[in-house]
């Protein structure tokens, strides 16, 4: 009959975990929510307020940047934009203790300010898949690491040449 208590005390300890760990994946949740709302708003500290001194993000092609380059490039580019948009899309959350490990789709659409003399270019719209790390800090969940599996932009996807020609097309 000692078995009983154990199962019991077990089961308590298995269903407060999983209530640690749903308010985990909400807290980081919320995180990503933050950051797309303050690139609308082209706020680069609450863009980068999830994220923890040592970050380090990696490109597809293996090019690091540390937090204060992430910062500088953010500050030139948002401020050429006029208007920008953002949704994340949490694809897989994993927390485990003080870690978790989010693989995430976001897409952007970033307005640029017309230059004086020039025709307003177009919206761009940037697609990218990351797979981030994230670590519980005394000051809760921080980015660590943001691994760039993807990224994709309209201009990329017609290529430097432009759309292919119809005759072209219908060559192939």
């Amino acid at each position: 009959m000692r078995i009983l208590p154990v199962l019991c005390l077990a089961l308590l300890v298995t269903t407060a975990a999983r209530a640690d760990e749903a308010q985990d994946e909400a807290s980081i949740r919320q995180l990503y929510k933050q950051a797309d709302a303050a690139l609308a708003q082209r706020d680069v500290n609450g863009m980068l307020a999830m994220v923890a001194p040592d970050f380090v993000s990696v490109d597809e092609a293996g090019r690091t940047e540390d937090l204060a380059t992430m910062r500088s490039n953010l500050v030139e580019i948002l401020g050429e934009l006029s208007g920008a948009t953002a949704r994340t899309d949490i694809v897989l959350l994993v927390v485990k203790g003080d870690r978790a490990w989010v693989t995430a789709k976001g897409v952007a659409t970033l307005t640029y300010a017309a230059l004086p003399g020039h025709p307003a270019m177009p919206a761009i719209g940037i697609t990218q898949i990351d797979v981030d790390d994230w670590t519980r800090t005394a000051q809760g969940w921080q980015l660590t690491r943001d691994d760039v599996v993807m990224q994709r932009s309209q201009r990329e996807a017609i290529g430097p040449a432009g759309p292919p020609k119809p005759e072209a097309a219908a060559a192939q």
